[in-house]
């Protein structure tokens, strides 16, 4: 499960470049940034509270 929050953030990560990067969209499109990001660190606090 945590390696879950992991690949969702990696996701949401390519996604956001390839929206910034390809497409130059607006400001909203940062909210996947923040959304990987928080993935990113909920993995992080489940694996430190299974160990």
């Amino acid at each position: 499960m945590r390696h879950l929050f992991y690949i969702v953030a990696f996701i949401f990560i390519i996604g956001w470049l390839v929206g910034v990067l390809g497409f130059h969209t607006g400001g909203a499109f940062h909210l996947l940034l923040v959304v990987a990001i928080v993935a990113a660190l909920l993995g992080l606090m489940q694996e430190k509270t299974v160990h």
